[in-house]
């Protein structure tokens, strides 16, 4: 996460902690994103070593030691952990920018991000950074701004036509009033093939789908989600080498 971004989560940590309690205004996370990553984690976290990357303030690490796993969380704004710190007890945080964190190689069992991947500009190389901290086939799980979504907001910034093949093109977009964070395009291929160029294989790929029960929530988002997907969540397992 580049600075800027980081010294947008410090400025709203507290805030922005404060909204993800609120059920209409955390509808993309609870209605949208959580439901996939559940899926693709299910029978994947007991037991297991778990680095989990853009840990935020804890939300996802709670869920993961309730789970049964054993949690590293990582992030790189100080006021975010801070919350975490507070709210989540026996796991490890540590402050690190994601494509740095200092481990062990073949440390973890499986590495966990959420809503994090688009601030990074180069895939390749945090790929191949989770994949020297898994154990031979480790497995990533991941959510990030479905390229469509993200295309899209990368057309209404420009307010011009833009190409959707331009990947780690960079778009800005509002999470709250007043916090405007930087985010980079990417494709279904260059996700992809960065998966692949380090060494991965994609094991189930989920696009972000509200149920119908959830339009009472956030009627707004909802008919949103369904016009333009908002995330996309995959899970991928290194290749075991012969």
């Amino acid at each position: 996460m580049s600075d800027r971004n980081r010294r947008e989560y410090d400025r709203h940590a507290r805030v922005y902690h404060e909204k993800r309690a609120d059920n209409a205004r955390s509808f993309y996370n609870d209605q949208l994103e959580w439901p996939m990553m559940s899926k693709l984690l299910r029978g994947r976290v007991r037991g297991r070593k778990i680095l989990e990357l853009g840990c935020g303030s804890g939300l996802l690490t709670r869920k993961l030691m309730r789970m049964g796993g054993k949690v590293t969380g990582v992030d790189n704004s100080e006021s975010m952990l801070a919350i975490a710190r507070e709210e989540v007890s026996g796991a490890r945080f540590v402050h690190a920018d994601m494509r740095r964190v200092k481990a062990k190689a073949g440390e973890y069992d499986l590495v966990v991000s959420s809503l994090a991947f688009h601030y990074i500009r180069n895939l390749d190389g945090l790929f191949k950074r989770c994949g020297k901290l898994l154990r031979s086939d480790g497995v990533l799980i991941f959510s990030i701004h479905h390229p469509l979504s993200s295309f899209k907001m990368l057309q209404e910034q420009r307010k011009t036509k833009s190409v959707y093949f331009s990947v780690a093109e960079p778009y800005r977009w509002r999470m709250l009033p007043g916090m405007e964070l930087v985010s980079y395009h990417q494709t279904f291929e260059s996700i992809s093939g960065g998966l692949s160029r380090a060494g991965f294989h994609i094991d189930r790929t989920l696009e972000a789908k509200p149920s119908p029960g959830s339009r009472r929530i956030n009627p707004q988002a909802f008919d949103a989600a369904l016009a333009t997907p908002a995330f996309l969540a995959i899970r991928a397992v290194k290749a075991v080498k012969d």
